[in-house]
């Protein structure tokens, strides 16, 4: 349904995003995905860096429909490779891992070598892994963000006898 977010987001917000330099990447209305509240939208923008998506925080902030709004900075890992919008029918996951800074880029780099398997077994795509700022000295926050077909998928995906090789 056009809502008077996405008719924002699909004209007058897409052009003053694009005047800023910035694109919208996806946008999920909190019913489509599970780890996100009903009552909530996701919002993820590309912008040249942090300090354009800085403004970008002002612009949304005034936006029509916006009545709170929380960013964080997100730095792609190995996926996505280009800004090009997410697609696609189906349900989305948004999951957050905190794991120790030490192990960053190997959780990054098994995460990708389980993806092969795990996406030719289902009907499942991971958009993205993204790493925010280092909520604390030693820690690393990262954010999965996987398209399953469906929510039968998502739930035939989660034991490690359905996909053992990942």
């Amino acid at each position: 349904p056009v809502t008077a977010q996405t008719k924002w987001l699909g004209g007058e917000g897409r052009n003053a995003l694009a005047r800023l330099s910035g694109r919208v990447w996806g946008c999920w209305h909190g019913a489509p995905g599970i780890g996100l509240r009903s009552d909530t939208a996701l919002l993820f923008t590309c912008w040249p860096d942090d300090a354009a998506s800085g403004a970008a925080m002002e612009l949304l902030r005034n936006a029509p429909p916006v009545r709170g709004l929380e960013g964080t900075p997100l730095h792609a890992t190995v996926r996505p490779t280009q800004s090009t919008p997410v697609d696609g029918k189906g349900i989305w996951v948004f999951r957050e891992f905190e794991i120790d800074r030490a192990n960053t880029d190997r959780f990054v780099e098994l995460s990708a070598n389980a993806w092969e398997t795990f996406e030719a077994r289902f009907d499942v795509h991971i958009d993205g892994l993204f790493r925010a700022p280092d909520p604390e000295e030693d820690l690393a926050s990262l954010l999965l963000v996987t398209r399953y077909a469906d929510l039968a998928t998502w739930e035939s995906s989660r034991s490690a006898e359905s996909d053992p090789e990942s």
